[in-house]
């Protein structure tokens, strides 16, 4: 699937992930069929994912760190000494410490402060979403601890 050259290098042609949502959403921002490169990240997870993944980590030099095949929906992986990670749901022929070469024009630079600029939007969002969350779950709690007071209060009085 991926085009292999001389000495044992492999050319690559992922999407990059460049924004938050974008790395947050992982290889579902990507069509069918292509991979998804992640810069600067070591630990990646699979939520919401249909399928098993494969997934290759790679250093600073485009070195691969660690190979993994198929890794089930719902996990957390990560690699030490991991700068970068391939996502793709087709197979991946690399070994570890084969070198990967991406296309050039595919690493633009971003922006000075463009994940800055992000962070500072996404996490406060992320937070009221995660307090609405808990404040459902305690309203949630509440209910049925009054159901059950209830409860137990007629069954007292019955007797």
């Amino acid at each position: 699937m991926v085009p292999e050259f001389s000495e044992g290098l492999v050319l690559v042609r992922p999407v990059i992930a460049q924004t938050f949502l974008q790395r947050l959403r992982g290889i579902n921002v990507v069509s069918r069929g292509k991979s998804l490169f992640i810069p600067n990240c070591r630990a990646v997870h699979t939520m919401g994912i249909s399928r098993p993944l494969n997934i290759v980590f790679i250093d600073k030099r485009f070195r691969v760190v660690k190979v993994l095949s198929n890794v089930a929906p719902w996990r957390f992986v990560f690699a030490f000494g991991a700068w970068g990670v391939i996502e793709t749901f087709e197979p991946f022929d690399v070994t570890v410490g084969q070198k990967l070469v991406i296309e050039q024009q595919l690493l633009k630079a971003r922006p000075k402060g463009a994940s800055l600029v992000e962070t500072v939007v996404a996490i406060p969002f992320l937070l009221f979403l995660l307090s609405i969350i808990l404040q459902l779950g305690l309203i949630w709690h509440a209910k049925f601890a009054v159901s059950h007071a209830a409860l137990v209060a007629t069954r007292q009085a019955s007797l």
